[in-house]
């Protein structure tokens, strides 16, 4: 039985298809409807969080592989990634978490969006490298 909830858990700009893993949420419920939970990249502690594929759904479609491993990152932090890096750079140089969090594009977004509010919407900048 589900406990009756007077506000919506998760606010959505526009409907998206439950089988969308690009915008999938993850959120789990606890017995207050809120669990907080932390993003694996900044250690924001949020209501929702974004499954990343460590190495992008299109590299292992195409090989028809299993989907990669995933983190749940925070959705900052997962359009960050995606702004930075194409797919190829993602899946042969920054698929592990470590990785990433080693990555000093990203260390610099990390070390700013940590000091943000966690409900404020943050706008992400940055330009994907280009392929030589």
């Amino acid at each position: 039985m589900f406990a009756k909830c007077d506000r919506p858990l998760v606010t959505l700009s526009k409907p998206i298809a439950l089988n969308d893993v690009k915008f999938k949420v993850a959120i789990l419920l606890s017995s207050s409807n809120e669990e907080i939970m932390q993003c694996q990249l900044c250690d924001r502690q949020m209501e929702a969080l974004t499954a990343h594929h460590l190495i992008p759904k299109q590299n292992t479609k195409r090989k028809n592989e299993d989907p990669s491993p995933t983190i749940d990152i925070c959705s900052a932090c997962h359009r960050q990634i995606h702004s930075l890096f194409d797919n190829k750079h993602l899946a042969q140089e920054l698929n592990t978490l470590e990785k990433l969090k080693n990555d000093p594009q990203l260390q610099k977004f990390l070390s700013w969006v940590r000091k943000q509010k966690t409900d404020k919407r943050i706008q992400v900048h940055g330009k994907k490298a280009r392929e030589a």
